[in-house]
C-alpha cells in the first residue's frame, strides 16, 4: 500500500512521513521534492492519472491531504531554510 501524503508546503508532509515510517516496520519514504518539487500535485486530473497508474499495476493507494492553519502555514514558511536564503 502506497500512503500518499499531499498538502501545501510547510504543512507537515515530511514529519507526518517520518512519524508514520516510525510506525510502520517496513514501510519506506520516498520524497519526491528531492527529484523537482512534485509531491504537491494541485491539478486532480492529473492525480487521478497517477492514481489510476498506481492501482493498475495493483497498488492500493490511501491518499490523505494535510491542511493547516493560516497563522501556523506562515509561521512554518518564515521558519523555513528557503526563506532564510
Amino acid at each position: 500500500m502506497i500512503i500518499w501524503l499531499n498538502g501545501t508546503f510547510g504543512c507537515g508532509k515530511t514529519s507526518a512521513a517520518a512519524e508514520l515510517h516510525s510506525l510502520v516496520p517496513s514501510s519506506r519514504v520516498f520524497d519526491p521534492e528531492t527529484v523537482g518539487y512534485m509531491q504537491t500535485i494541485l491539478v486532480r486530473a492529473y492525480l487521478e492519472q497517477i492514481f489510476a497508474g498506481l492501482r493498475d499495476a495493483g497498488l492500493d493507494v490511501f491518499h490523505v491531504v494535510l491542511d493547516v492553519g493560516e497563522e501556523v502555514l506562515r509561521q512554518r514558511i518564515q521558519g523555513s531554510v528557503e526563506a532564510q536564503s
